[in-house]
């Protein structure tokens, strides 16, 4: 087999193997969703029984206080009923909020199994608008219009790639990483939702929607003088309303400030999602406001307090994920001229914590060829307070540039730690934050890991009776 013919091999295989684990994911969460509704099933029959229950023990009470005998019965014995009675009436309104989730969630399972199966072009679809481009690719806002498609009025995210310098072979290649670790990932109701993939034509349908450099790109002009469509990969995704940066430079222009219960929202829905991630050992990486996607709230109203003009904070753009071993690290590879050479690297890193920095920084600078184990089990409640401190100050928690202002000198002048004590965190007025969120805040950017919260802990100070975050996350 020649190199071209094993390029093409790999790339049908990581094709195959990107469509079998979305196969695999949907198939796992219809058997999660089957367990879960069996289990509200079984709770509505509790239910039922408990309420027997309760009127048995009220004409039993009443048969007591007028001195007759109460007529036998099948129901339990008072005291088991009132066991009964007082479990139940604490769980029957869980079980009953349950209930749109599941059945939310199970439209969604339909949903991401037709168009996974079905939507492989785009001629699956109508193009709405450009909600935006950069360097890499373009975002356009689409419907599906895939025969037997039942979601009408649903629009979702579609992804072109500008990988138009490439061979077909790299092409197919170059993008494929990027939604790698979305669609093994189970469910969560704070990450964007991923729908389907495909490699195929940028035609005229697409092409009127890309900046102009993209549309010159997109076309090929062989010497034959025929002109024919190039290729790239498409990704397709939920749609959000807008990022969680331009939400706030709109809605909430300096030196606005914030309210603490929106402050509570996002950290929680944010860290929630973190959380999950955590516990599928997979590393995001790229944290920040540019990357945190929201839903607006149509019914929001001002003057309420308690109202909230967004209704979901998701993570998006998963570019930058890589998967963890069971201590929630990873090992790379460095040359003895610093470069890395195996794995990915993050994404923004003024977000990444400086463990990971320090590490990496040392191993850069011992001019030998090594491999370096990175500690990430701090590193997502670091990046949840860098997201936090900019949501509540419009800045950073640390003066200067981060991490290159605090990197310390070693004995020859090479790069080595980035140190900062806890003093230098900037402190947040109480006329911004409350002061058992603010100290948290502090906590989670400490220099120092072993200082830093647990998610856990946090999310029990952000939202302790899981107002924002209880959704139902059905596990197997």
């Amino acid at each position: 087999m020649n190199h071209c013919h094993f390029i093409s091999a790999m790339i049908l295989l990581t094709h195959s193997l990107l469509h079998l684990d979305l196969t695999d994911r949907i198939s796992r969460l219809e058997a999660q969703l089957e367990a879960a509704i069996a289990r509200a099933a079984e709770s509505e029959r509790a239910q039922r029984a408990a309420e027997l229950a309760l009127q048995e023990m009220a004409a039993q009470a009443e048969h007591h206080r007028i001195g007759t005998r109460a007529t036998p019965s099948s129901s339990p014995p008072l005291h088991v009923a009132a066991d009964q009675a007082v479990y139940f009436r604490s769980h029957i309104p869980l079980q009953q909020s349950q209930q749109p989730a599941l059945r939310q969630m199970q439209q969604e399972i339909e949903e991401q199994r037709f168009m996974g199966a079905l939507c492989k072009s785009v001629t699956s679809f109508q193009i709405e608008r450009a909600l935006g481009s950069g360097q890499y690719g373009a975002v356009l806002e689409v419907r599906c219009v895939e025969a037997g498609h039942r979601w009408s009025n649903n629009r979702y995210a579609m992804k072109v790639c500008f990988n138009f310098e490439l061979n077909t072979t790299q092409a197919q290649s170059a993008y494929l990483n990027e939604y790698a670790e979305l669609v093994k990932l189970p469910s969560h109701h704070n990450i964007i939702r991923f729908l389907c993939e495909f490699f195929g034509e940028v035609d005229d349908s697409i092409r009127p929607h890309l900046p102009e450099f993209a549309r010159e790109s997109s076309i090929v002009r062989p010497q034959d003088g025929t002109p024919r469509n190039r290729k790239t990969q498409f990704f397709v995704v939920e749609l959000a309303d807008e990022t969680l940066e331009s939400f706030i430079r709109r809605a909430y222009p300096p030196p606005s400030v914030i309210p603490t219960r929106l402050v509570r929202m996002i950290v929680a829905q944010v860290g929630s999602a973190l959380l999950h991630l955590e516990s599928q050992r997979v590393a995001h990486r790229d944290i920040k406001l540019d990357n945190i996607l929201v839903n607006l709230n149509s019914a929001h109203r001002p003057s309420d307090e308690r109202s909230l003009p967004i209704t979901r904070c998701m993570i998006g753009d998963f570019g930058t994920a890589c998967e963890l071993d069971e201590g929630l690290k990873l090992t790379i590879s460095v040359t003895n001229t610093g470069r890395v050479v195996s794995g990915s690297m993050w994404g923004n890193e003024a977000h990444i914590a400086p463990e990971l920095h320090s590490a990496l920084n040392a191993a850069k600078a011992s001019g030998r060829a090594m491999q370096v184990e990175l500690d990430f089990s701090k590193q997502a409640v670091y990046e949840l307070g860098i997201v936090g401190y900019e949501v509540v100050t419009g800045e950073g928690p640390l003066n200067g540039e981060y991490p290159s202002s605090l990197v310390a000198r070693g004995s020859r002048g090479a790069s080595s730690r980035i140190e900062y004590g806890d003093d230098q965190i900037t402190l947040i007025r109480e006329e911004r934050l409350a002061r058992e969120q603010a100290s948290m805040l502090k906590r989670m950017v400490s220099c120092d890991p072993s200082r830093r919260p647990s998610l856990v802990e946090v999310l029990k100070c952000f939202d302790e009776v899981q107002e924002f975050h209880n959704r139902v996350e059905i596990e197997i």
